[in-house]
């Protein structure tokens, strides 16, 4: 599909209105497709980095979790906190995780930045090539619009 790997930006539609800020613990972002995560059936890839920019110029504290599939369902209601069970965790079968820092960001002006390098993991069953990410608020941020968080996968695949 694509020789050596891709990077993928997806910008998730964000909850914003009353309340506007979230709450530390709060659902940020539902499981959100990562498409061509992997390039195969059962491929195998690795996220060598994550860059995040925030577009409101926030640093925002939020752990990232990623999943192979969305069986088990979402997290919980967006700004409410997380109610997913046990079950329905185990479910979407996990595959890592990765938390930001308010020391994490950077000021460019009109937005912030973040970037970690993290995961590997493996195509979901029902579509070869997508595996998922959620976040949880670790702080209270607020954002001005639906799409003020981008999110940039730089992925190798590696079978």
């Amino acid at each position: 599909m694509y020789p050596g790997g891709n990077i993928i930006r997806v910008t998730p539609t964000l909850v914003i209105g009353s309340p506007t800020a979230f709450g530390d613990g709060d659902v940020l972002l539902n499981l959100t497709e990562i498409p061509n995560a992997t390039s195969s059936r059962g491929g195998l890839s690795r996220l060598h980095n994550i860059s995040i920019t925030n577009y409101d110029a926030e640093s925002v504290v939020m752990q990232i979790l990623f999943f192979q599939t969305n069986a088990g369902g979402d997290l919980g209601t967006e700004n409410a906190q997380v109610s997913i069970s046990d079950a329905n965790f185990r479910a979407n079968k996990p595959l890592g995780w990765w938390e930001t820092n308010n020391g994490d960001w950077f000021d460019i002006g009109s937005s912030a930045d973040s970037s970690a390098m993290i995961y590997s993991g493996t195509a979901n069953d029902n579509d070869p090539t997508i595996s998922y990410f959620a976040a949880i608020a670790q702080d209270t941020p607020t954002f001005a619009a639906t799409n003020d968080l981008e999110f940039c996968f730089h992925i190798e695949y590696l079978s």
